[in-house]
């Protein structure tokens, strides 16, 4: 039952806050990995088929359009995002919403990971669209950000596994990994704290890097 412990196995309790708080934010990593791969397409579309040459010819500063992108990008993951959080309200909360002492709509605990998630999804997709800038190739794109997601999760959760032995500051590095970061922005327990921010940072860094790197490179590339 919701917020008992199991003693004997000293498994914590997982209270009503956290548990409502994980079925709003409920498939966020998955669907951050569609976004980031949508965001992948939509760029390297234009490559692919050609119309990369003739937007850059008839706007010579390639980097509006890049940002064009990543802002239509950043709308159609925000509306996503929120299409998600309803559907898990009535999917999941709504139908549990008294073994989960009700709906938690005020609760900044729940309030501020559902902001996390939705932020988290727009720079996702501004990771997605960098992705695209720095790759031409659509497949190399794909398989790069996916690789770079999967195998860095596991080399984030091999580092955690190591903070018993050199500290916790190896736990605390680990955020740096896009997955841990998003985690710690739509867990209840992290709401408002300063891993929760910090999760936001290393995600802007990230999009940044990516976005203005692409831009970058795009600059001293030819189009055509």
């Amino acid at each position: 039952m919701i917020g008992d412990a199991d003693e004997d196995l000293g498994i914590p309790a997982l209270t009503h806050v956290d548990a409502t708080a994980s079925l709003y934010t409920a498939g966020t990593i998955p669907s951050l990995i569609l976004t980031m791969l949508l965001g992948v397409v939509v760029m390297t579309s234009e490559y692919q088929h050609r119309t990369a040459a003739a937007a850059f010819l008839l706007a010579p500063r390639r980097a509006p359009i890049v940002l064009a992108k990543v802002s239509a990008m950043a709308l159609v993951s925000t509306a996503w995002a929120l299409l998600i959080v309803l559907l898990n309200f009535f999917v999941g909360v709504l139908p549990l919403r008294e073994q989960l002492g009700g709906l938690h709509v005020s609760d900044s605990r729940i309030i501020l990971p559902i902001i996390g998630m939705v932020l988290a999804h727009s720079l996702w997709a501004a990771i997605g669209v960098g992705f695209g800038v720095l790759m031409r190739s659509q497949a190399l794109a794909c398989v790069t950000s996916i690789s770079i997601t999967f195998f860095g999760t596991i080399a984030a959760l091999m580092v955690t596994s190591l903070a018993g032995v050199f500290g916790a500051w190896v736990e605390d590095a680990a955020i740096a990994f896009p997955t841990l970061a998003t985690l710690s922005m739509v867990s209840a327990e992290g709401a408002g704290s300063v891993s929760s921010l910090v999760g936001a940072l290393v995600l802007v860094a990230w999009a940044l890097f990516c976005t203005v790197g692409g831009i970058v490179l795009l600059r001293r590339r030819d189009v055509t």
